[in-house]
């Protein structure tokens, strides 16, 4: 605090001189008129104008962030702070003269903390280039009783007495009690503490972060697009606990991934056509495999495999890994698209880690009966047991296709608990297969 005034303030010992004379003035005919020192009033109210100067005087910094105050260091950062030992020399004078002046100790101790309470609230408040931070509430009222101390010895010493009187206990415990619950509310409801070290911490921690993420992802393109391919545009969503979706753009193709994950959630590339290869079957296949266990060796391995061709895409095949625990299809997708010439074409994936589910009960059997009550006389035709999130939770859940008499085509899907048989709608956790994304043509 007093290290920016100093150097951010040409002016400080303009205002300091004006502010001591209005303070001086009032404070000098006062003492004289209840026969006071009048030096020590002055010397008081130039301690005073001092701290008001230092600690009221709109900063350099243009308007900060109001109502908050900042928690501060850890003690031993906060003991080798320079900036707490000026502030706690700050408070020594005025709480020495004002002790000498009034001769009430206690009252003078109370008053000097309640001071450094109030100076960090209007800071707090006003926001003019000043930052509240309870470091300076600390080092200002430890300076405060700390040269109450002092001068209470010092009279002690000199006078043979204590100079502690049962008007000043009576004064200073009542102000102590007012103020102290003022100020408490008025901290509890208008200020809002944040970890400014912790906050700087986790800029750096993000900016660590971010370069990562550049180097992992321009690795990532490089791996599957080629040697020569330049990421163009990249962004950053976040997802909430820690957890980031990265995409990057290039000439030959988009990425997206996951992040801390490291986990590709979608490949797509720009050439959409097929290669003219002459691979078999087989051969693509185990291209698309070799591709899969390359970037997701959890998901792939214990999965089930379907490779089929792309009715829409001439030439392209399609490789899905599924796994099932229990007859239970897990959300985990990965869905991979190859051309003849073993070219990966296009990838979607959802990673998702195998849920803990309860038994299912409801049989295929009665799965289908409960569905055909539930929709007046309509065939029902279970298509999968699925583990599928309802209401915030995993369940095992029947994914059943309801006909009209006499059709072959669904006309409805009902989903029902595995558990309970009841009817359930839930959230959508499925990641798009190929082709259902915008990206039909590939």
């Amino acid at each position: 605090m007093i290290e920016a005034s100093i150097s951010a303030l040409p002016g400080l010992v303009s205002l300091f001189v004006v502010a001591t004379v209005l303070l001086g003035l009032p404070a000098a005919l006062i003492a004289g008129a209840k026969k006071k020192s009048i030096v020590l009033s002055l010397l008081f109210a130039a301690t005073l104008a001092g701290i008001l100067t230092v600690t009221m005087t709109p900063g350099s910094r243009g308007v900060g962030q109001a109502r908050v105050c900042d928690a501060g260091l850890p003690l031993g950062a906060f003991l080798a702070s320079e900036s707490a030992q000026l502030n706690f020399l700050l408070f020594v004078p005025v709480s020495v003269t004002a002790t000498l002046l009034f001769r009430r100790p206690i009252s003078v101790a109370v008053g000097s903390v309640v001071l450094a309470f109030s100076i960090e609230l209007a800071q707090a408040w006003l926001a003019e280039g000043r930052a509240c931070t309870y470091d300076d509430i600390t080092a200002n009222a430890i300076g405060g009783v700390g040269g109450v101390l002092c001068t209470t010895v010092y009279l002690w010493v000199k006078e043979r007495q204590a100079p502690f009187t049962l008007r000043d206990i009576l004064w200073g415990t009542g102000l102590a009690a007012v103020t102290g619950a003022a100020l408490t509310a008025a901290f509890h409801f208008s200020i809002t503490t944040v970890d400014g070290d912790a906050r700087q911490n986790q800029a750096q921690q993000k900016f660590r972060d971010t370069d990562q993420q550049d180097q992992w992802m321009n690795r990532t393109v490089v791996k599957i697009y080629g040697q020569q391919t330049e990421v163009t545009e990249t962004g950053m969503q976040e997802l909430g606990h820690g957890r980031w979706r990265l995409t990057a753009k290039t000439a030959r193709g988009e990425i997206s991934a996951l992040w801390p994950d490291r986990k590709l959630e979608s490949v797509w590339s720009k050439n959409n056509k097929d290669d003219g290869g002459n691979l078999t079957d087989v051969e693509m296949k185990a291209a698309a495999e070799r591709f899969g266990k390359e970037w997701f060796p959890d998901e792939t391995a214990g999965s089930r495999t379907n490779f089929r061709a792309v009715a829409e895409q001439r030439g392209a095949h399609l490789l899905n890994y599924r796994r099932y625990v229990h007859g239970v299809m897990m959300p985990m997708r990965v869905d991979i698209i190859v051309t003849t010439s073993g070219r990966i074409m296009g990838v979607t994936a959802q990673t998702t880690a195998d849920p803990s589910l309860p038994k299912a009960t409801v049989t295929k059997k009665e799965a289908k009966k409960l569905a055909e009550q539930a929709s007046d006389r309509t065939e029902a035709d279970p298509v999968s047991l699925l583990a599928r999130r309802v209401s915030g939770s995993w369940r095992p859940v029947w994914m059943i296709g309801l006909k009209a008499h006499g059709s072959d085509e669904n006309t409805e899907t009902m989903f029902l608990d595995a558990v309970t048989g009841k009817r359930v709608q839930p959230q959508n956790s499925e990641a798009p297969l190929p082709g259902q994304t915008g990206k039909a043509n590939l």
